[in-house]
């Protein structure tokens, strides 16, 4: 697997991590590791 930026958990952190590299760093390939399978944010 070839990655620019490699975070490692899908959870809240991660996932606002992901969100905010894309933005800063555009055109890096960006990847996020997680256990799960699917991703559960909770709002509210």
């Amino acid at each position: 697997m070839k990655t620019d930026v490699l975070i490692i958990g899908g959870g809240p952190a991660g996932i606002v991590t992901a969100l905010s590299a894309e933005n800063t760093y555009r055109g890096l390939k960006i990847t996020v590791v997680r256990k799960e399978k699917q991703v559960l944010v909770p709002c509210g």
